[in-house]
């Protein structure tokens, strides 16, 4: 599965998922208060993050410096439970994909939508031109894929 915006010549891309890119803020906090956010507003901010060369990393790292600025990164962690606990004790905020949030996080930050374009993410399934005509079983692993989406 991907997230890309360009395609390839060379591949078919089928509709996996939707998802987004959301803030996610300590409860109270003066961000929380707002209904949207571009990530230029989030600047100035401590942030909690993924660690060095993971893909959201680095993209967010390349969206900040696209926008002549950075983050100010006090802590890096392994993955997305951990930074909901830190940015819920107040240590900073983050940017994580809405899908990886569970039921009851809800109750521990605040979640701010993201205004930028990037911020919305179309996952696709891509396979070689033409190989789900010959490959029975790589067509039934699309066809369950795809059958999932949404969930």
């Amino acid at each position: 599965m991907v997230a890309v915006d360009a395609d390839h010549p060379d591949l078919e891309y089928l509709p996996y998922r939707e998802d987004r890119f959301v803030v996610v803020v300590p409860p109270g906090s003066r961000l929380s208060q707002h209904g949207a956010l571009r990530f230029s507003e989030c600047f100035g901010e401590p942030w909690i993050c993924q660690q060095n060369g993971s893909a959201l990393h680095t993209y967010l790292m390349n969206q900040a410096a696209a926008l002549g600025s950075r983050l100010d990164v006090r802590v890096q962690v392994a993955n997305f439970d951990a930074i909901v606990r830190l940015v819920a004790s107040g240590a900073g905020i983050s940017i994580v994909p809405e899908s990886v949030l569970g039921r009851r996080d809800p109750e521990r930050v605040a979640i701010v939508p993201l205004t930028e374009p990037w911020a919305a993410r179309h996952h696709r399934v891509c396979v070689r031109t033409g190989a789900l005509a010959g490959n029975r079983h790589l067509g039934n692993l699309v066809e369950v894929l795809c059958a999932t989406r949404g969930h």
